[in-house]
């Protein structure tokens, strides 16, 4: 005689516990039946599993997610305007080689957070004086309301820095100033300084 040892079935409470927790973990609301010692354990492994793998499809979600905002923020920048009042700083250089019959090559400066309207544009000449609307040196600069101020630091080889004029003529706007050279030059030339631009 052969005796076949029948694994035990589950029973109903625990089929009907099972469908409950996988309806509950999708969004449904189910009460558990009465179990067993046994099932409970196995609902529990069974519970456990479904969890960290719904935490983990959310978790990469999310990372997705955050990365796709971050990328979007860095493509776009700061929305601005600038605040009334507030001033932004940095540095702008053009050096090279200018020979007669050549274009002089420009610089140009980008504002981090863009302005309500565009400034006036301000050259302060090496080590000239501070005046009502660029307060400020090379060393601090500063500008008020509605100003960007230039100020020249180094000048070798040419006599300054201005706005391009001519056929192509630049002009300053809410985002920054296009085009910046030196002028005068010959030869080899080094034209840098320090900038402030403030929202009026």
């Amino acid at each position: 005689m052969v005796l076949t040892r029948l694994k035990r079935l589950p029973s109903p409470a625990f089929v009907i516990s099972v469908i409950a927790l996988i309806l509950a973990v999708g969004g449904g609301s189910f009460a558990i039946a009465a179990l067993t010692h046994h099932d409970k354990n196995v609902v529990k492994k069974i519970s456990n599993q479904l969890i960290t793998k719904r935490a983990r499809k959310l978790s990469v979600k999310h990372a997705k997610t955050a990365d796709g905002a971050t990328s979007a923020a860095n493509a776009t920048g700061l929305a601005g305007p600038l605040a009334s009042g507030q001033t932004l700083i940095g540095y702008v250089n053009t050096t090279g080689h200018s020979s007669p019959g050549e274009i002089t090559p420009e610089a140009s400066i980008s504002f981090p957070i863009p302005l309500a309207a565009a400034p006036t544009v301000h050259v302060i000449p090496v080590g000239g004086p501070p005046t009502s609307d660029c307060p400020g040196t090379d060393a601090d600069p500063s500008a008020t309301g509605g100003n960007l101020c230039i100020y020249e630091s180094t000048i070798v080889g040419a006599t300054g820095m201005a706005l391009p004029a001519g056929l192509h003529p630049v002009t300053a706007t809410r985002f920054g100033l296009p085009g910046l050279l030196a002028t005068g030059t010959s030869g080899d030339y080094v034209a840098r300084a320090a900038w402030a631009v403030s929202a009026p």
